[in-house]
């Protein structure tokens, strides 16, 4: 069962000014993502994969997926409540639609949590798109505790958190997750993508301003 992709991106207001790099380490494959960042976009790109998210408003945003190697991209908008899906591998093209309500859509994790980390509140519900079926997930992050952890060699005060789908589904997947307590910022990510498959550990190693 898979649940995300191999890229991991979010947004949902507000989005930061912070330019960044994460290193992705999935089963002893490295890759690096440069990530640039302005008022109401947001560009990540490595050797496989660009992604442009425009964010000019809440409730109004879209995210596109270019795979580089694998021929195929997956496009998703939100306007109002209304979420048009849309994949497409070389000249096979399906399209899913959904109708939100008051869980946000969240497409990944890099920036999509800030409010909640700066929040009181112990658990966020959010739905996400899974980009192999384009089926709409339901899911829940939950805060746990503060960590120190080792990035590059320094140690760094972080906040531990645990992602899972809702309901029964909680049982067979979950993703470990670390933020920076100050910025809201994603710092390290692990989880597999399914039983039996290898973990896969997103981490933040740069900003660039």
């Amino acid at each position: 069962m898979k649940i995300l992709s191999c890229c991991l991106v979010a947004f949902i207001f507000p989005l930061l000014g912070n330019d960044a790099t994460y290193e992705e380490d999935f089963d002893g494959k490295v890759t690096y993502t440069e990530w640039v960042s302005s008022k109401d976009k947001i560009e990540g790109e490595n050797d496989t994969y660009t992604i442009h998210i425009n964010t000019p408003s809440e409730q109004n945003k879209s995210f596109e997926y270019v795979s580089k190697d694998e021929g195929y991209l997956y496009k998703i908008t939100q306007e109002g409540p209304n979420l048009q899906a849309m994949r497409q591998d070389g000249d096979k093209e399906f399209q899913k639609q959904y109708r939100i309500s008051r869980d946000p859509w969240i497409q990944g994790l890099e920036y999509g949590f800030v409010s909640f980390i700066h929040s009181k509140a112990k658990n966020f519900n959010f739905c996400i798109i899974n980009p192999e079926n384009l089926n709409l997930n339901k899911m829940v992050i939950k805060k746990k505790r503060l960590e120190t952890i080792e990035i590059g060699g320094k140690k760094v005060e972080a906040l531990k958190a645990v992602m899972t789908l809702r309901g029964f589904y909680s049982l067979f997947w979950k993703a470990e997750l670390w933020f920076d307590p100050t910025s809201g910022e994603l710092l390290v990510y692990q989880a597999n993508k399914g039983p039996n498959t290898p973990v896969l550990t997103l981490t933040r190693i740069q900003n660039h301003n």
